[in-house]
């Protein structure tokens, strides 16, 4: 496994802090775009883990980037996304949807936010073949009833798998012409507005 991250305190802080190890992984310290622009290795799955609510670095999610990480991708390869948005609908994940259709045949978005029309996260997959999970993979979730933790990850998976959709709609995203700053910062004041209300409950209950 390569893993690609532009912060040397991220880095040093996984390895200090959360057992981080050379034989887990092999960490580059750069860009992710530019690492795959000039990497000759080919992965069966690309992850791009690189987006919050405050920011999405908006070279990362262009028509131009995606067709990168296709032609680092191995034969039957997956390029997985992780994104927070408003909604299931919401214009970001539309635009992305758009945008990852023009480097791959097959896109899908997998909601782990509930109810469809609240702040949370989905789950992003383009490749240039139908994409299917197993049962087997997905778990069964009265199977991990004794494990809360074991458990709620198989709910998870499940209700992502079952409520997936094909975004689009939106406008395609290139290098010359990308609003997603601007999308990030209606997200987070969402986020942001989200987390008062929550922490002021939680006060005046104490």
């Amino acid at each position: 496994m390569d893993a690609v991250e532009i912060d040397p305190m991220v880095v040093k802080t996984a390895q200090q802090w959360f057992g981080l190890r050379p034989q887990v992984a092999t960490i580059h310290q750069e860009d992710g775009r530019h690492f795959l622009e000039e990497t000759k290795d080919r992965y069966d799955v690309i992850l791009l883990d690189a987006f919050g609510s405050s920011s999405i670095p908006f070279h990362l999610v262009t028509r131009e980037a995606f067709d990168v990480a296709r032609s680092r991708l191995a034969r039957g390869g997956v390029l997985v996304l992780n994104v927070e948005a408003v909604g299931w609908n919401d214009e970001l994940v539309k635009s992305l949807g758009a945008t990852l259709a023009t480097s791959f045949s097959h896109v899908l978005a997998l909601p782990i936010a509930e109810p469809p029309n609240q702040i949370g996260n989905l789950i992003l997959m383009a490749a240039q073949r139908p994409m299917e999970i197993s049962d087997a993979a997905l778990g069964n979730p009265a199977d991990w009833e004794a494990d809360d933790y074991l458990h709620w990850n198989s709910v998870l998976r499940n209700h992502a798998w079952d409520n997936r959709f094909t975004p689009e709609g939106g406008p395609v995203l290139t290098d010359d012409l990308n609003p997603v700053d601007l999308w990030a910062e209606r997200i987070n004041l969402v986020a942001r507005r989200d987390l008062h209300k929550f922490f002021g409950h939680e006060t005046r209950s104490w």
